[in-house]
């Protein structure tokens, strides 16, 4: 009798489990364009994550890794990089024209960048809690003429 119950008990939880939604994956959408690289993914809380859905006031990186194809100067590297986020209206609500500003002259190792690149984003004002944006990244080679972009959609919660 009793495990007859447990077995109900397992089978309902297992029936309303499969139902519940499946939460929104992370779609990174990656155009290249004579640079190339790896891969294209986010990070948040000290782990590779592939959800959308972010906290207000959480710190999230987009991270590349394995970049390739810039004309190497010297053994450098020199790397551009600019940082958007609009609102579902299609609107910018925060722009960063290079965040790699500074680096024009001296460049940066290639085996630094070939490892791991970091854009950061602060999810917090002027942004809403429960509105979706499209946060894309583009890293282009400023001794060159390559470059690569990487969207994705994100939600607040």
């Amino acid at each position: 009798m009793v495990s007859s119950k447990w077995f109900i008990f397992v089978l309902v939880f297992v029936f309303f489990y499969s139902c519940a939604p499946e939460k929104q994956k992370t779609n990174i959408v990656k155009t290249e364009s004579g640079l190339t690289c790896d891969s294209v993914y986010l990070y948040y809380q000290n782990a590779e994550y592939n959800l959308v859905e972010f906290p207000m006031d959480s710190v999230v990186e987009m991270v590349f890794t394995g970049l390739n194809g810039f004309k190497l100067i010297n053994g450098n590297n020199f790397i551009g990089g600019s940082l958007m986020v609009s609102d579902s209206t299609g609107d910018v609500i925060f722009k960063l024209d290079d965040v790699f500003l500074g680096l024009e002259n001296e460049g940066v190792e290639k085996s630094l960048i070939s490892k791991r690149v970091s854009m950061v984003l602060e999810t917090g004002s002027p942004m809403k809690k429960g509105n979706i944006y499209t946060w894309e990244n583009t890293i282009w080679d400023k001794k060159g003429n390559g470059k690569i972009t990487a969207k994705t959609k994100i939600r607040l919660i």
